[in-house]
């Protein structure tokens, strides 16, 4: 994003950064990184078809079988490596890998790119940050509890009956949790329909919680520490493209940007 005029902020910064980070931590080959971008993209959306899944989720697989292998007869200085020696089950190596490569970067980049439309929506937000770049840790809290990059949880199924809130969940039902409503519970955040960089948020929900925490909280909050220090500081006058309709990507699992026009 050097040259002057309209970049999309997606595919020019949010994403380039979240491949980079996740694929030479986990040994992903530069070459090969862009085309597992486009599986995992099938994978979580909700539009696609059942085909177009299939053939994508099976492309993935046997992308990470093969670079498994690789990595097996020449092991490198990543986790792939740590990972194919780590005496789980191929099945459970190749379901690791497949959920770091794809949670390790779609979340990421959805972190970043709605943080920064949020910021530049509310222009005094974008110039407080700016200005105050001590604020940069409460302001990526803000953005993951605001947008939860992931907007629900894995789907859990009752062993028994269980009462919340004053209705039962019979055994054995299906179970959806919502991210994204519990980060914007009012009994919880006195502020939780504003978006506000200066307000402390403890207690969000968007890593998870329990034994089910994110692994990749802390390189998450790393990743957006860094980004959100270094555009305010480079890209003062960032913002955006004039008449933009924010358009949220469509699925069950995913909140996030499906582009996000800025200018520079």
């Amino acid at each position: 994003m050097d040259r002057q005029g309209e970049h999309d902020l997606i595919e020019d910064f949010a994403l380039p950064l979240a491949i980079q980070v996740i694929c030479e931590l986990m040994g992903v080959p530069p070459a090969e990184r862009m085309e597992f971008r486009h599986w995992s993209g099938a994978i979580v959306s909700a539009t696609v078809s059942e085909e177009e899944y299939l053939d994508a989720r099976t492309r993935m697989l046997a992308y990470v079988r093969g670079l498994l292998a690789a990595k097996r007869a020449e092991p490198a200085d990543d986790l792939l490596s740590a990972l194919a020696d780590s005496g789980l089950t191929p099945d459970e190596i190749t379901s690791t890998v497949v959920l770091f490569l794809v949670a390790g970067h779609d979340t990421t980049l959805n972190m970043i790119s709605s943080g920064t439309y949020r910021l530049l929506a509310d222009r005094t937000q974008w110039e407080r940050l700016t200005a105050e770049p001590g604020l940069v840790p409460a302001a990526v809290e803000e953005m993951l509890r605001y947008d939860s990059p992931l907007q629900a949880a894995t789907h859990r199924v009752t062993t028994a009956d269980v009462e919340v809130a004053g209705r039962t969940i019979p055994a054995g039902s299906v179970v959806l949790l919502s991210l994204l409503s519990a980060n914007r519970d009012e009994d919880h955040f006195p502020a939780a329909g504003t978006f506000d960089i200066g307000q402390s948020a403890p207690g969000h929900v968007a890593f998870g919680h329990g034994i089910h925490y994110c692994l990749g909280a802390p390189l998450a909050r790393l990743e957006g520490q860094i980004a959100f220090t270094l555009l305010p500081a480079r890209f003062p006058g960032l913002r955006l493209a004039a008449g933009l309709e924010p358009r949220w990507r469509v699925s069950h699992l995913m909140r996030g940007l499906t582009a996000l026009p800025v200018l520079i």
